[in-house]
C-alpha cells in the first residue's frame, strides 16, 4: 500500500499532466483498493491546490500589477434597443473562427472588401479570433508545422491586432458601425486558465503586456471595440448570438431546442442554416462559418479532410415589423458573392 502511494506522489510530481488521467487511469494502473482510492482523492486535491498557489504566488512575485492567474473581466454592455438606429432597420454582421495564424489570407481580403462595400450597423467577431494553439489542455500534440517554429503568445497578440483588428477598423464603410469582439473557446484557454501546465507560457505573456485583461492586450478600446464576455448575446428579443454550445453535424438544430430561440454560433467552422415550424413559432439557426485555413489543417491527420467551409453570416432586423431576416455567405476558393455582386 505504501509503496503504489509513493510511486503514484512521484509520478505526479514528476509528471503533473497525469493530474488529468483521472481516478479511473490510477484505479486500473495501480489497482487501488477502497482506501487508496479515499487517500488518492484527498492527496491530488492537496496537490492542485498547492500547485495553484505556486502559480498565484509566481505571478504575483514577477509582477505587482499583475492579478491572479484567472481573471474573468467584465464590462458594461450597451443595451441593444431601436434607439441604436436612426432607420426602421439594423443590419448586423456576424463572423467567427479566424483563428488568429491560422487565417486564410485570401478569404480575409474578401471578407474586408465586402466590409468596406456594404453599410452594416454592427460586426460581431463571435469568438476565436485568437487560437493559443500552446495553452490547449488537450493531450493531442500539434503537427510540427513551420508556422509554429518561432511561435508565442505575444506575437500571436500582435499578428491579430495588425492583420484582423486594424483593418477591420479601418475598412468598414461605416465609420460609427459597432464594434464587438466577443470569446470563443480558445480564447478561454487564456481568460479561464484551464490548463495549469501552461502556467509558464501565460505568466511571460501577462508579464509582456503588463496586465492580464485580453482586452488590454488586444488594444481593443484603441480599435474601437467593445468587449464582449457574456455567453449570449441578443439582439432585441429576437435573435441570440453565442459563440458555440454543439458541434454536432445537428448543431444549428440542437441551438434552436437549447435557447428556444433563432441566432447564429460559430465553433463549428460549417456552414449551415436550419429552419423550424413549431406551435411556439418559426425558428432559424445560422452556423457561421470559418474564416481559418481548411487545408493542411495543423491538427488534423492528412488523410481526413476538414468539413469546414469559410464565409459568414448577415441579418437585418425589421424593428418596425419585429422581424429578421438572417443569410449565410459562403466565401469559395477566395471568391464571394454579396448583393449580386462578385468579390
Amino acid at each position: 500500500m505504501i509503496r503504489k502511494r509513493e510511486e503514484i506522489k512521484k509520478l505526479l510530481t514528476e509528471k503533473p499532466g497525469y493530474l488529468k488521467k483521472g481516478l479511473g487511469y490510477f484505479v486500473e494502473k495501480f489497482k487501488l483498493s477502497k482506501e487508496d482510492q479515499n487517500w488518492f482523492k484527498h492527496y491530488v486535491k492537496e496537490l492542485r491546490s498547492n500547485y495553484v498557489e505556486a502559480v498565484e504566488a509566481r505571478l504575483s512575485n514577477q509582477s505587482r500589477k499583475l492579478k491572479p492567474f484567472v481573471v474573468k473581466e467584465r464590462s458594461v454592455q450597451p443595451k441593444i434597443n431601436k434607439v441604436q438606429s436612426s432607420s426602421d432597420t439594423y443590419k448586423l454582421l456576424v463572423i467567427s473562427d479566424f483563428h488568429s495564424i491560422f487565417v486564410d489570407h485570401k478569404a480575409l481580403e474578401v471578407f474586408l472588401k465586402v466590409l468596406e462595400d456594404n453599410y452594416f450597423d454592427e460586426i460581431n467577431l463571435n469568438g476565436d479570433i485568437c487560437d493559443f494553439p500552446l495553452l490547449s489542455k488537450y493531450d493531442t500534440k500539434l503537427f510540427e508545422i513551420p508556422l509554429l517554429k518561432n511561435y508565442s503568445e505575444v506575437s500571436e497578440i500582435e499578428f491579430v491586432k495588425k492583420y484582423i483588428l486594424k483593418p477591420i477598423s479601418e475598412r468598414s464603410k461605416n465609420p460609427n458601425i459597432i464594434r464587438r469582439y466577443r470569446l470563443g473557446n480558445h480564447e478561454e484557454r487564456l481568460t479561464e486558465g484551464r490548463n495549469r501546465e501552461a502556467a509558464d507560457r501565460i505568466a511571460v505573456l501577462f508579464k509582456h503586456y503588463n496586465t492580464s485583461k485580453l482586452s488590454e492586450m488586444l488594444e481593443l478600446d484603441k480599435y474601437k471595440f467593445i468587449y464582449d464576455p457574456s455567453a449570449v448575446t441578443n439582439y432585441f428579443g429576437l435573435f441570440d448570438v453565442v459563440h458555440g454550445v454543439s458541434l454536432a453535424k445537428t448543431a444549428s438544430r440542437n441551438n434552436i431546442f437549447s435557447f428556444m430561440s433563432s441566432g447564429s454560433s460559430g465553433d463549428t467552422h460549417r456552414l449551415n442554416s436550419t429552419y423550424i415550424r413549431t406551435k411556439k413559432g418559426n425558428f432559424m439557426w445560422c452556423e457561421s462559418g470559418c474564416m481559418r485555413t481548411l487545408d493542411d489543417v495543423e491538427y488534423i491527420p492528412t488523410a481526413r479532410i476538414a468539413d469546414w467551409m469559410q464565409g459568414f453570416v448577415t441579418v437585418t432586423f425589421d424593428l418596425k415589423e419585429g422581424s429578421f431576416f438572417a443569410k449565410t455567405h459562403p466565401i469559395i476558393n477566395g471568391d464571394c458573392e454579396f448583393n449580386g455582386k462578385i468579390y
